[in-house]
């Protein structure tokens, strides 16, 4: 049994930062690093068993990781490669119930916030040879703000639920040779989620009388170029981002849940890919895909058992930009230059997402 009255305020944070330098005459380089970042945070938690949870004050929680890597490498006469992975996965939870059948309540406020700041910036030159750059991003930023887990539980708002998850990934790269090769690959990948309530697994009870306010976005950027005298450029860049929003997820089983308060739900994602590639003497390719998905959901329901009984408002917004642009360009008299962009956007935005809509129900 676990009430709260007061402020709980748990931050946590990870950052990792690395920059690599490698020169090498007559032979290979390589200037590249694997980096992860980790971090959790949680206001109220129960255990397996039937946990009572209650707050009545203020529930502050947040987690970020930011992440940096710069790599350059310079070769005469030989190879030079310069990369980096990154990944990170931190989350937040205002109040979860755990396993067993648990009450929760909501009377004061409940703060989540996850953010993820990645940036990735790779070089190489090469006189003689083959020069590359390559760099992975891939980041998820996960907050929740009331959670039921598994079980029969009871999960009542009186308060506000204010959720918010962001990932902002950057990424530069470029390569630079003479009497050779240079290729340059970068891959980006955001993934922040955000819910308000999760119900979880089993036969729920969900009663929303206030405010849930529920936003996730997704920003990434990437930048590559690369020349070559006399040989061949290439640039690739593939960028992802999925940004989910979910008001009220009933999760599994035979659930019901009554609504009368305001459920504001919003999902971004904006993604721009720009590289170039200039051969002289030489061939040019360059290509780029930039795909951005939104989702969000005011109410969401997985069982055709389930009951919706709804008198609030129910707000949802989904927006997706994805913008690729690339030039490839040849010099003097010969030469063949390829340049392809895709991009992709998807936004699906719904106010109740219920298996069945006959168990949608609005009471007089």
């Amino acid at each position: 049994r676990i009430l709260n009255t007061a402020a709980i305020t748990a931050t946590a944070t990870a950052t990792t930062n690395t920059n690599n330098k490698a020169i090498t005459i007559g032979g290979a380089t390589d200037a590249s690093d694997i980096l992860s970042a980790h971090a959790t945070t949680a206001g109220l938690l129960g255990g397996e068993d039937h946990d009572w949870l209650r707050n009545d004050g203020e529930i502050d929680v947040a987690a970020s990781a930011n992440s940096t890597v710069t790599s350059s490498s310079i070769t005469i006469f030989g190879t030079a490669s310069a990369g980096g992975q990154v990944t990170t996965d931190p989350e937040t939870t205002g109040m979860d119930g755990g396993t067993g059948d648990d009450y929760l309540e909501n009377r004061g406020s409940v703060l989540a916030d996850t953010t993820v700041t990645m940036t990735l910036n790779n070089s190489t030159f090469t006189l003689g040879g083959t020069g590359t750059a390559n760099g992975s991003l891939q980041a998820s930023a996960t907050s929740k703000g009331m959670v039921g887990d598994t079980g029969h539980d009871a999960i009542l708002n009186y308060g506000l639920l204010d959720i918010d998850a962001s990932s902002t990934l950057t990424s530069t790269g470029n390569t630079r040779v003479i009497f050779g090769s240079a290729n340059i690959g970068i891959t980006s990948t955001a993934n922040p989620f955000s819910i308000g309530i999760e119900a979880g697994a089993g036969d729920d009870h969900i009663g929303n009388y206030s405010t849930i306010d529920v936003f996730s976005s997704a920003t990434t950027t990437t930048n590559r170029t690369s020349y070559s005298f006399a040989g061949t450029a290439s640039g690739g860049a593939v960028i992802d981002a999925n940004a989910t929003s979910v008001g009220v997820d009933m999760g599994g089983g035979e659930n019901k849940i009554y609504n009368e308060g305001d459920v504001l739900v919003a999902a971004r994602a904006v993604l721009t890919a720009t590289g170039g590639t200039e051969a002289t003497f030489g061939n040019a390719r360059t290509n780029a895909s930039a795909e951005a998905t939104t989702q969000a959901d005011g109410i969401s329901s997985r069982d055709e058992r389930d009951r919706v009984y709804n008198l609030g408002l129910i707000s949802v917004t989904a927006t997706s930009n994805a913008t690729a642009s690339n030039n490839s360009n040849t010099g003097f008299l010969f030469g063949q230059a390829e340049t392809r962009s895709d991009s992709q956007i998807q936004a699906n935005a719904y106010g109740m997402a219920p298996v069945s809509y006959t168990h949608l129900t609005l009471p007089t």
